[in-house]
């Protein structure tokens, strides 16, 4: 199965620095970031094969030292000589369309908390089919 990809957009971007925690932390002192990373997925009504595959990472706990709310989105058009069935689509955007939209959004976070002041914090490497690995076992349990 092909893909190409036609466009990658941003679709939110909210940052904000937590004045009272960075105050209490040395300034070069190692953050814990807790994230929480969804992906959806987006099908056309009119041609099957055109997907949006949208990419959300957020943190936003009262101990970070800065809460952030980012969505990146991804068009992708399938093609194929044969249908393409649900399942096969699901799998390739929630594995291979969410890694190219991956490091667009990793560097987003890395300039935003630059600019900030603070060093850029780099997300750490996701491993997609891990990830879908997971879910597909969680939704046949």
């Amino acid at each position: 199965m092909k893909f190409k990809l036609l466009d990658i957009r941003l679709k939110k971007a909210y940052f904000a620095l937590n004045e009272k925690i960075i105050s209490e932390k040395e300034e070069e002192a190692e953050f814990e970031i807790k994230k929480d990373l969804g992906i959806f997925i987006g099908t056309d009504d009119k041609n099957k094969n055109l997907v949006s595959v949208g990419l959300q990472v957020k943190n936003d706990y009262d101990d970070s030292p800065f809460n952030f709310d980012l969505v990146y989105e991804g068009y992708f058009k399938f093609e194929s000589s044969k249908e393409i069935s649900d399942e096969e689509i699901e799998k390739v955007c929630l594995i291979n369309c969410a890694a190219i939209i991956f490091p667009y959004l990793r560097e987003h976070l890395a300039d935003l908390t630059r600019r900030s002041g603070l060093p850029p914090y780099h997300l750490p490497p996701i491993n997609f089919v891990k990830l879908y690995k997971e879910r597909d076992k969680d939704i046949r349990s």
